[in-house]
C-alpha cells in the first residue's frame, strides 16, 4: 500500500495506530534530558515526525514503517529540542574538544590532567584555557545534548549548579565528574 495515496480519514487512522511508537520514544528520551523538557514536549514533537513519516513513507525501500516512523519520530524530536538550544553549535564543538583532549589525556597519563597539560594538548596557553572555560562556563563538560543522549546517563545525576563557584572549584568538579570509560 502507497501511504502517498491514502484518503485522509485512512491517514488520521494511521496516524493513531502509530501514536504509541510516539508515546516511547518521548519516554526514553525523558529518562536522558533535564527536567525541563517536558513530556508534552516531546510527545508534540514526536506527532509532527510521525506525521512526515506517513506523508514520506516509501514502502518501495523495503523498510518496515515502524522503523521509518521510529528515526522520524525522534529525529522531530531532536530537532525541537535543538531549536530551543540558546548555545550555539559553535560553542558546543569547542566543549566537544576539551572534553576529547582531557578524556585522552586522562587515558594516556592514568589521572587527571593539569590545566596546564590540558591548554597544551589544545595548542594555548594556560591563560587562553582559563579564559575559554569561562567563558563556557554553565556549560558542564561532558554534559552536551549529544553526549546525554549518546551515554544514556540521566542529567540529574550529572549536572552541577555552578553560579558562583569559583574556576578552581570549577575545574576540580568537571575533572573529579568525568565519566570513567
Amino acid at each position: 500500500m502507497s501511504f502517498q495515496r491514502l484518503s485522509r480519514e485512512e491517514r488520521n487512522e494511521l496516524v493513531v495506530r502509530y501514536l504509541p511508537l510516539v508515546k516511547t520514544a518521548a519516554l526514553r528520551l525523558m529518562g536522558r534530558l533535564p527536567d525541563h523538557i517536558t513530556y508534552d514536549e516531546l510527545f508534540s514533537s514526536g506527532v509532527v515526525g510521525l506525521l512526515d513519516a506517513v506523508d514520506k513513507y516509501d514502502p518501495s525501500f523495503g523498510i518496515p514503517f515502524e522503523s521509518y516512523a521510529l528515526i522520524r519520530i525522534r529525529g522531530s524530536m531532536i530537532d525541537d529540542i535543538r531549536s530551543k538550544d540558546v548555545v550555539p553549535r559553535g560553542v558546543r564543538a569547542k566543549v566537544a574538544e576539551i572534553e576529547q583532549v582531557i578524556e585522552r589525556l586522562e587515558q594516556r597519563l592514568g589521572r587527571p590532567p593539569e590545566d596546564e597539560e590540558i591548554a597544551n594538548e589544545l595548542g594555548m596557553d594556560v591563560s587562553e584555557y582559563h579564559e575559554t572555560l569561562d567563558n563556557l562556563r554553565g556549560l558542564s563538560l561532558s554534559y552536551s545534548l549529544e553526549h546525554l543522549l549518546d551515554s544514556g546517563q540521566h542529567p540529574d545525576s550529572l549536572t552541577e549548579d555552578g553560579g558562583d563557584v569559583t574556576r578552581q572549584v570549577y575545574l576540580k568538579e568537571i575533572k573529579k565528574s568525568w565519566p570513567k570509560q
